[in-house]
């Protein structure tokens, strides 16, 4: 069977301040002032096999501000297992992570990320490779 491809992508328009984005299958977190909104993935990946499914890819359009953070991610991080009863770490839980330290540098937010990860993996292997890349804008 081929395979998919998830991924993310948005455009931004510098002159009127606009973003774009669509995703398959990888959601995005948007952060907004004081609001850390959860922009759902499309359920279809980008080819592969499909049988007579029609692809809908929904667009997202914001007016970015100062300040506004965007972050994209593959399913790594929240797909690891780990904590005290070896459990996925999921996407509410990197919901609540993203939502507490949004307000520090993007220098700070990666630190505190990667010493979460390791702190909720513990002595489990990683299972899969991580992304999170977050944008200020």
């Amino acid at each position: 069977m081929p395979d998919g491809m998830d991924l993310s992508v948005a455009l931004v328009d510098l002159n009127t301040s606009t973003l774009s984005i669509t995703s398959a299958m990888n959601p995005v977190f948007l952060k907004k002032g004081s609001e850390l909104i959860y922009l759902k993935a499309s359920r279809y990946s980008i080819g592969g096999k499909h049988e007579d499914h029609i692809k809908v890819f929904e667009d997202n359009v914001f007016h970015m501000e100062k300040g506004d953070k965007l972050y994209f991610l593959s399913d790594g991080y929240v797909d690891q297992f780990g904590g005290p009863e070896g459990k996925k770490y999921k996407i509410s839980g990197l919901k609540k992570t993203l939502q507490e330290i949004s307000p520090l540098s993007m220098t700070r937010q990666y630190e505190y990320l990667s010493r979460e990860f390791d702190r909720w993996k513990g002595d489990l292997d990683q299972i899969d490779d991580i992304l999170i890349m977050g944008i200020e804008f």
